[in-house]
C-alpha cells in the first residue's frame, strides 16, 4: 500500500528563465583574493569560459532598491573572467531568497531539468561531449545522460517538474509510462512530495499493463503481424 505523505506548497530556489543583468549591477558579496588571477582555477575556469561559455550561470538575488541592483550570491570568480573578457552583461539565475541560499545552498542548486538544458544549449553552439565532459569534470557518459534527461518525457511533465529537483533515475522510470500516465504519476509525486526512484517504482509496480510504454509499443509492433494472420487464410484458400 502507498502511503500519501501531508502535501506540502514546495516554494523553487531560483526563478526558473533566468536573465542577463548588466555586471555593473551586480554586487558582490564577498571579495576574492588578490592572488585569485595567478591561481590554477581561475586560468582553467578563463579557458573553459573561453571555449564553451558559461554552463553554470552565476547566482543572484534582487535588492530591495529602485536602481536595479542584484547581489551575487555565487559565481564572483565567473563573473570577474567575464568582465575582464570585456564582457558588459551576463546570463544568471534568480534565487528567490538571499539568505536560504546562504545557509542551503545545496537544496536550491541548479535542478537537473535546469542542467539539462544548460548542456543542450552548450552542444547546440558546437561544443563536443568530450570537451564538456573534460570542463565540468565528469565522464562522457554523465553528459549523454543529461542530455537525452527528458527523452520519452511529455511536454505536460516537463512542465509540472521544471522547477523541482527530481532525481534522473525517476525519469528512467517515468519513460517506462504511456503520457497520460506519466501526467498521474506526477501529480501522485507532488501531492506526496515525494521523487525518489523507490517511489516511482511502487507506481509502476501498481501500473496496468495497458499503461506502460513497453507494452504498448509491444501491442503496437505487433498489430501488423496480426492484420497479415488474418489476411493468410484468405489467400489460401484461392486455388494455386
Amino acid at each position: 500500500m502507498i502511503i500519501m505523505r501531508k502535501k506540502r506548497k514546495i516554494r523553487p530556489g531560483f526563478e526558473f528563465k533566468g536573465t542577463k543583468i548588466p555586471i555593473n549591477r551586480l554586487v558582490p558579496t564577498k571579495t576574492l583574493p588578490t592572488t585569485v588571477l595567478q591561481s590554477a582555477k581561475y586560468k582553467q575556469t578563463e579557458i573553459s569560459i573561453r571555449e564553451i561559455g558559461i554552463i553554470e550561470p552565476p547566482i543572484v538575488f534582487r535588492e530591495q532598491d529602485d536602481q536595479g541592483n542584484y547581489l551575487l550570491l555565487d559565481g564572483h570568480m565567473r563573473v570577474q573572467i567575464l568582465e575582464n573578457m570585456g564582457h558588459s552583461d551576463v546570463f544568471c539565475l534568480i534565487a528567490k531568497d538571499d539568505e536560504s541560499y546562504t545557509y542551503n545552498k545545496m537544496v536550491n542548486r541548479i535542478n537537473n531539468i535546469q542542467e539539462h538544458h544548460m548542456i543542450r544549449k552548450a552542444l547546440d553552439r558546437g561544443v563536443s561531449e568530450e570537451d564538456l565532459a573534460r570542463h565540468l569534470g565528469v565522464n562522457v557518459q554523465s553528459i549523454k545522460n543529461k542530455k537525452n534527461l527528458l527523452k520519452g518525457i511529455c511536454k505536460e511533465v516537463v512542465e509540472m517538474f521544471q522547477k523541482r529537483d527530481i532525481p534522473i533515475s525517476t525519469f528512467a522510470i517515468l519513460r517506462r509510462f504511456i503520457p497520460f500516465r506519466q501526467m498521474q504519476v506526477a501529480e501522485v509525486m507532488i501531492g506526496a512530495n515525494n521523487f525518489s526512484e523507490g517511489f516511482a517504482q511502487a507506481l509502476f509496480a501498481a501500473t496496468p499493463q495497458e499503461q506502460r510504454a513497453e507494452e504498448a509499443t509491444a501491442k503496437k509492433s505487433f498489430q501488423p503481424i496480426s492484420l497479415l494472420s488474418s489476411l493468410l487464410p484468405l489467400k489460401m484458400s484461392y486455388p494455386i
